[in-house]
């Protein structure tokens, strides 16, 4: 949560929070392509791995 640009958040995430779990961001995929876009615009390398957004969703 911290380390993603608060220009980001704001701009695509919805924020939630849990006691177990403390704060966490919730990105649409529907934005996928505008949230990467905006990631390498502020410097940021991006990739895709299918596996590790497997793994974090829990599927």
């Amino acid at each position: 949560v911290y380390w993603i640009p608060e220009s980001i958040q704001k701009k695509f995430a919805q924020r939630e929070a849990s006691l177990h779990d403390g704060p966490a961001l919730w990105f649409s995929v529907f934005y996928e392509k505008a949230i990467v876009a905006e990631f390498r615009k502020q410097g940021y390398e991006v990739k895709k791995d299918q596996k590790l957004v497997t793994d974090a969703a829990g599927h």
